[in-house]
């Protein structure tokens, strides 16, 4: 993650209070944040919240934030995006839809209903496993495997160790794998 000239000019000028530099600012960083967003909340109604009021602690909290080589805006608002999301997770439960009514899509709208259950299955089993996730091995997961972070991005990212990083990775895959297996033929 390197930051351009113009991104460097438009922190300084949206730590003075620059409205036009947060607005640039927000629109370069729109789409990742919002991406991040959604991976947490599975809904736009949802990433969409999440996102704003991760710009508005930022934009909040800019003042503070001192640039350095090591300490680029786009990872200090990305990690702002991980707390609100995971505050996201822990103040809010995920209404699930009901099973009648997800019967009723997954006939309506495919050729090959079997597929389609498979599919809706797998994707049900995959969001139970985030879910079934520690806070710590679901941001882990998602910035490695949705957001493709290499290991020493999402170190620096959340400040640990990419050791920290890798045990996460690994009890989050296992618990995954366990969850998926009986839908991939393994039990």
């Amino acid at each position: 993650m390197v930051m351009n000239v113009s991104e460097i000019a438009w922190v300084v000028q949206a730590k003075e209070g620059d409205r036009s530099a947060m607005h640039e600012l927000y629109g370069l960083h729109r789409q990742r944040i919002y991406g991040l967003a959604y991976r947490y909340a599975r809904n736009s109604q949802d990433a969409e919240d999440i996102m704003q009021n991760t710009f508005v602690k930022a934009f909040t909290a800019l003042q503070k934030h001192r640039l350095s080589d090591d300490a680029f805006f786009a990872t200090w608002l990305y990690r702002i995006g991980i707390h609100c999301a995971v505050d996201f997770l822990r103040q809010k439960k995920r209404r699930r839809e009901t099973a009648d009514a997800d019967a009723l899509d997954v006939l309506a709208g495919s050729a090959d209903p079997e597929r389609e259950l498979w599919h809706k299955q797998v994707r049900e089993a995959v969001i139970g496993g985030l879910d079934g996730l520690s806070p710590g091995q679901r941001t882990v997961f998602t910035l490695r495997h949705f957001e493709q972070l290499s290991i020493r991005e999402i170190a620096a990212m959340l400040q640990c160790s990419e050791g920290s990083i890798k045990t996460q990775l690994s009890r989050a895959l296992s618990a995954m794998r366990r969850r998926l297996k009986p839908l991939l033929g393994g039990g």
